[in-house]
Formats: C-alpha cells, structure tokens, sequence
C-alpha cells in the first residue's frame, strides 16, 4: 500500500469525523472549531464503534463507522476535469491520481464481493441477485479498512485511526484551542500550495 494512498483514506476518515455534527448543527457552530470538542467526538465515535471494548476495531466494527459526510455530493471524477480550475482552485493531480487508485481497488473489492462462488467470474445469476449499492458501500469499507490497518493484524488501533484533532492543532496558529475561519482558510491555502509544488 502506498503511503498516497493511505494519505487519501485519512483524508476521507478525517472528514467523516470531522463532519459527525448534524447538518443543522454545522451551520451554527462552523466557527470556530473546538479542538476539544473535535477530540471528544473522535474518542467517543470510535469507542462507539468498539462493540467489545478491547480498545481496537474489528473490520466488523470499522463497518459500522460512516465514512462519508452525511450529505456531501461529489464534484466529479478529478481526472476528467483536465487541469481545469474550478471553484476551489486548479485541480490537484497527485490527488486525482490517488483517488483512481483507491476507485479501482473498491472495484476489484467489489467484484470479489459479487463473485459469489469464488470461480473467477460473475454470471448472471450473481449479478442480478447481488444488492450492487450495499456490496459498493462494503468494498470501499473493506478498502478504508485495509489502508488503514498498516500493521496487518485485521484490527484498527487508535493510533491507526486518522487524527482530525493533530490536523486542527497545526491549523490552530494562534494556540487558543480553537481554529477560526480565517486560519482554517490560511491553513487550507497553505496546503494547496504544498500540493502543487
């Protein structure tokens, strides 16, 4: 597994805690953000997701974890905007390029998945019996979950989980515990700039 890779899915875990605020919610307290709160709410989603308390989720448990933001829509595969800037600025190739590589190990997921009788192929049968949308939510899961698992012993640690907490820390310029818009959107310029060179 490339580190990119591993790169993308904490981006995308990352989000997923970071957006466990309702939508409501969110529009009242987008500014500032506690990173104490942030904190709280990571600690308590994972031991939420930890049905048998051991301290480490189960590829089972990780399943149960919602790894999208509730609502978000996608702006389209990046690759296919060819270098075209668009409302957040020029498009990011190493990004675009990890993100296909991420799609197509889901997809390879997926087919496993649909394969039912494990012989190679997918007939008929496998195809028109198979819940196509559950099974692509469970190959990317299965997909997060290995990225995530660097030391391949089938279970995530809290120190194998991404941490929004460490990202809002380096936002948080001025050390007040709280990252206000305008270093959320210094921080997030300095970052594309990173990016692109």
């Amino acid at each position: 597994m490339t580190k990119p890779i591993i790169i993308a899915i904490v981006v995308a875990i990352t989000a997923m805690i970071m957006s466990s605020v309702s939508a409501a919610e969110e529009r009242q307290v987008r500014s500032p953000i506690s990173i104490a709160d942030v904190e709280a709410r990571t600690n308590a989603k994972f031991t939420g997701a930890d049905s048998n308390m051991d301290g480490l989720l189960s590829s089972e448990e990780f399943a149960q974890l919602r790894l999208e933001r509730p609502g978000a829509k996608s702006r389209g595969p990046l690759e296919k905007r060819n270098g075209k800037a668009g409302k957040r600025g020029p498009i990011n190739r190493q990004r675009a390029a990890e993100q296909k590589q991420i799609r197509a190990a889901a997809a390879k997921e997926m087919f496993r998945l649909l394969d039912t009788n494990a012989d190679g192929v997918i007939d008929a049968d496998e195809y028109t019996r198979a819940d196509s949308r559950k099974l692509r939510h469970q190959a990317h899961k299965r997909v997060a979950f290995a990225q995530l698992d660097v030391n391949n012993d089938g279970f995530l640690a809290p120190s194998e989980m991404p941490s929004p907490v460490l990202r809002l820390q380096r936002l948080d310029t001025d050390g007040d515990g709280q990252v206000s818009k305008r270093e959320m959107r210094k921080g997030m310029r300095a970052q594309r700039r990173a990016d692109d060179s």
